[in-house]
Parts: structure tokens; C-alpha cells; sequence
């Protein structure tokens, strides 16, 4: 069906107006707009209401957990009855590009060795800058989910310690030479252990 402002607005801008032949709609008079604004409103207010119980949702979900947060299946990983368990072959390449990272190597260079060996990406695709930047700047590695902000401890297994994920952060941040692009550690995430937590490598 569509929004119903479009079904008001589209032909309003060739001349035309809109008349159901079900419902006592009609845009050329003054109370016909009236009550399609009125419907336009209510439709725009559920609208937005879905998205803010969606939003809280996935906020909630996001501190306390347990499991995903319904993004697509993230390289180094595979889904098993709604959990991330470790891919072996995929883990050994995040590890790669961590340990690549920390050695010096852009991420321009990490992405060119491995589509050099003919590794692809989760869906098949070439490894881009972006795409390495995205698992070195994705603490889900380190065993932590991040959204909104929000970053906590996770069920998964890590593929990476925290250590490493935090080093990495910082070998990214020393190689930005323009000053205004510098993140700051609160950007690029580096993880806090939480005071109870255990740790695995620092």
C-alpha cells in the first residue's frame, strides 16, 4: 500500500487529488485533507514508536545479553543455534591481520597479501582497507559486543585478547598524521576490563 502521503502528495503535484473509493477520503476539500493529515500523523507516530521499542530493544539485549544482536554472520565466525562459534580457518586469518597490524603493515597491504592468496572475504568478495580496518576496529574479536556505543563482555569465544585488540587500536591511531583525524581511544574502543572480569593476554 505504501505511506498514505504519498497517495495524498503524489497527485496533489500534477493537479490531481485522491479520492478512496472504500472510505470518505477526498483531497479536494478542506476536511478530506484534513483527515488525511490526521492519518498521515498517526501513521508517522506508529512508525516512529516501532523504531524507539525496536531501539530499546536492541539496547537492552546490548547490556545484558546473552547472545547476538542479529547482525550478519562477522569473518571468523560461524552460527550455531543463535550463537558465534569460532570458524578455524577464517579465526587463523583475524589473527593474521592483528598480528600484520601490529608488524607495521597498512591496511592497504594486509588486504593486497591476502587477495594475493586468494582469500575471500565472508561473502566471497576481495579484502578492502575497510574491510581490514572493520575486524582490527571490531572488539567483537576481542570477545566483547559493541552497539550504540555500548560495549560489553560477550558470550562468545574471542579470537584475539584484549591486549592485542587494544595495541592494535593504538598502532592504528599512531599512523593518522593529520591531527583532526586522530580518534580518540573512547572512538576507536579500546577495552576496559571490567573490574570483576577475568582476562585472557592482558
Amino acid at each position: 500500500m505504501g505511506h498514505p502521503a504519498r497517495h495524498q502528495d503524489g497527485p496533489q503535484e500534477w493537479g490531481k487529488n485522491f479520492v478512496s473509493a472504500t472510505e470518505s477520503f477526498d483531497t479536494s476539500t478542506a476536511m478530506g485533507r484534513f483527515v488525511m493529515d490526521i492519518i498521515q500523523r498517526i501513521a508517522q507516530l506508529e512508525s516512529e514508536q516501532i523504531g524507539e521499542r525496536v531501539y530499546m530493544g536492541m539496547s537492552q539485549k546490548a547490556r545484558t545479553g546473552p547472545g547476538i544482536l542479529g547482525f550478519t554472520t562477522p569473518f571468523g565466525y560461524d552460527v550455531q543455534d543463535g550463537a558465534l562459534t569460532v570458524n578455524p580457518a577464517e579465526s587463523a586469518i583475524v589473527r593474521e591481520v592483528f598480528e600484520r597490524c601490529l608488524a607495521g603493515d597498512t591496511t592497504n597491504r594486509i588486504a593486497d597479501v591476502l587477495n594475493a592468496r586468494e582469500v575471500r572475504a565472508k561473502r566471497g568478495g576481495r579484502w578492502t582497507h575497510a574491510g581490514v580496518l572493520y575486524i582490527l576496529h571490531n572488539p567483537l574479536y576481542a570477545g566483547f559486543l559493541r552497539w550504540a556505543g555500548i560495549v560489553r563482555r560477550a558470550e562468545h569465544p574471542a579470537i584475539v585478547s584484549r591486549a592485542v585488540f587494544n595495541r592494535a587500536q593504538a598502532a592504528l591511531q599512531s599512523r593518522v598524521k593529520v591531527p583532526q583525524l586522530i580518534r580518540t581511544p573512547a572512538t576507536l574502543l579500546a577495552i576496559q576490563a571490567p573490574p570483576s572480569a577475568a582476562t585472557t593476554g592482558g
